[in-house]
């Protein structure tokens, strides 16, 4: 049975755009622990930071660089984004322990060799993710883990594939048995419309799996299609926004 106070929390790029919206989503977490839960938190690169070195590193190479040497680079984002989330809950009082792919004692997240669109290997994963990350929230910390990225067996720095931090989310949430797992963008939740087409589109309160999987299959960027396969029929998905008052709104997926 899934742990109703156990929630993996997963930090969209433009959820980090300011300083103001890092210690914003920190005071989220903060606000979920002092209610009992024990948090997971995922974050993906600031917004931008990501193309911004996929781009440097081509025009620099001339296109040559490797995919393994790319995924070293752009591996980097995310690893900023948990050292800065990490720092800011250190600044505000509370445990916290950041994960890296350098440090493999504590790393959890394991994958196929398969450079720039690795394919996670569940069972190690999982056996890492009990073994590594369990210990930590039950003595309190909040864990922080950089999204998109892995390990191979290899031992190299694999990535999933653009928008691979739901993919880490969802993996996390599974492994653990974790009751929810929250997903919080720039809207509040999935939307009937495109708000840059449709002036007042309305929120969806509830999704099943196959509804949701068609939308993000068809582009709409709201979860990664490839992370609803990691989804347990006990585990719920919920999108809420950045403006919401805390992480119980938005739509929910079941």
């Amino acid at each position: 049975m899934p742990d109703p106070t156990l929630m993996v929390v997963k930090f969209g790029g433009s959820c980090l755009e300011t300083p103001e919206n890092v210690r914003v989503a920190a005071e989220k977490i903060i606000a979920e622990q002092k209610k009992g839960r024990k948090i997971v938190v995922v974050v993906s690169a600031l917004k931008g930071v990501t193309d911004q070195l996929l781009q440097t590193a081509l025009a620099a190479s001339g296109g040559r660089i490797s995919k393994r040497q790319l995924d070293e680079i752009l591996s980097m984002g995310e690893r900023t984004s948990q050292r800065i989330f990490t720092g800011i809950l250190h600044s505000m009082g509370v445990k916290a322990e950041g994960l890296d792919p350098a440090n493999p004692n504590l790393w959890p997240i394991y994958t196929n060799s398969e450079h720039g669109n690795a394919e996670v290997d569940l069972e190690q994963t999982c056996k890492a993710v009990r073994e590594k990350v369990l210990p930590l929230l039950e003595k309190g910390f909040i864990v922080v883990v950089p999204g998109f990225i892995g390990l191979s067996r290899g031992g190299a720095i694999t990535t999933l594939g653009r928008g691979g931090s739901d993919i880490t989310a969802v993996v996390l949430g599974r492994c653990l048995d974790a009751g929810e797992v929250v997903f919080v963008k720039d809207v509040g939740g999935v939307l009937s419309a495109d708000p840059k087409l449709v002036s007042s589109p309305s929120r969806v309160e509830a999704l099943d799996v196959e509804e949701m999987f068609s939308l993000s299959s068809a582009g709409a960027k709201v979860l990664h299609p490839k992370s609803l396969k990691y989804k347990t029929s006990s585990m719920t998905l919920r999108v809420v926004g950045m403006d919401e008052p805390d992480l119980s709104g938005g739509t929910i997926i079941k």
